[in-house]
């Protein structure tokens, strides 16, 4: 009885072991099954996602550029719309200087018109002067031009052109060109006539 009590043990076991084993490789297959699913519906998630991505990136791409666009147009809208109001802020704002006797001064603006006219703007509210364009192309063409207009005689001395009396001196620069005529007397007013090179 005893040995059979040993061998039924001994059965038990022998099942136990392989159940254990069974087992075991049921849960090992399980696993390994349940590790590949979960890898495929990842990578199918990955996928989806990068796909979703990259419409999404498209999509806000195209609208950035769409953006960009409208910006750009609003811009060029705006500069032709203010253009004119800023040149002529500069020229009355960026004009103002300090001359050698510490007076400031304000460039006469100096406007292209049709007819080959160039439109000279007085300083301080005056008049304006309607002048032909090749009038004015040379430092002489200036000097005769205030000469004609005026009727003032200027006289070279010590490079610089002058006219009137002691208290009413002004000055003119050949080798600065068409540029400033400034007052020589510090005891003058402020009124300076100065012309831009570039017209």
């Amino acid at each position: 009885m005893n040995g059979r009590l040993v061998d039924n043990e001994k059965n038990m076991q022998e099942k136990l072991v392989e159940k254990e084993k069974k087992m075991q490789e049921y849960a090992e297959k399980r696993l390994g099954e349940t590790e590949d699913y979960f890898k495929q519906q990842v990578e199918g998630r990955l996928t989806e996602n990068e796909k979703q991505i990259q419409q999404r990136l498209g999509i806000s791409e195209v609208k950035i550029w769409g953006h960009g666009q409208e910006i750009q147009q609003k811009v060029k809208e705006s500069i032709a719309e203010h253009g004119t109001f800023v040149e002529q802020v500069a020229a009355v704002v960026l004009s103002e200087t300090v001359n050698e006797q510490g007076y400031f001064t304000r460039m006469i603006p100096m406007k292209q018109i049709p007819n080959d006219m160039t439109q000279i703007t007085g300083t301080y509210g005056g008049g304006c002067l309607y002048v032909e364009r090749k009038k004015i192309e040379t430092s002489d063409n200036f000097k005769n031009l205030i000469k004609g207009v005026w009727g003032l005689d200027l006289i070279l001395y010590q490079g610089c052109y002058q006219m009137g009396g002691f208290n009413r001196r002004y000055s003119y620069t050949p080798r600065t060109g068409p540029a400033i005529i400034s007052p020589l007397n510090a005891s003058l007013s402020p009124r300076t006539l100065a012309m831009s090179p570039n017209t």
